[in-house]
């Protein structure tokens, strides 16, 4: 049983939105509070790390997330090299 039955969470951005699903899927009670009437974006979220992405995948989003946008396993160098990321690896820091 949660102690905690209410939320309010202020600001909608990416935190906030996380923090409200994974609160419903605990069975909390959560309003979720935005400056912004319109709920319109500002370019924010354009880059999400790869500990954004474990998060999402954490949360159970992760393919909503992926498809909406696009992923990369790695970027290219300005020498013509391709430097491959592993995104859902855990690092202990």
């Amino acid at each position: 049983m949660n102690t905690i039955q209410n939320a309010s969470i202020i600001g909608g951005a990416i935190a906030g939105m996380s923090a409200a699903i994974e609160l419903r899927k605990r069975g909390v009670a959560v309003d979720l509070v935005e400056i912004d009437a319109q709920w319109r974006v500002y370019g924010a979220g354009i880059t999400v790390s790869g500990a954004a992405l474990r998060a999402f995948k954490a949360l159970g989003i992760i393919q909503q997330v992926l498809d909406q946008g696009w992923c990369s396993d790695g970027a290219w160098t300005s020498g013509g090299r391709k430097c491959t990321l592993n995104l859902w690896a855990k690092t202990d820091h």
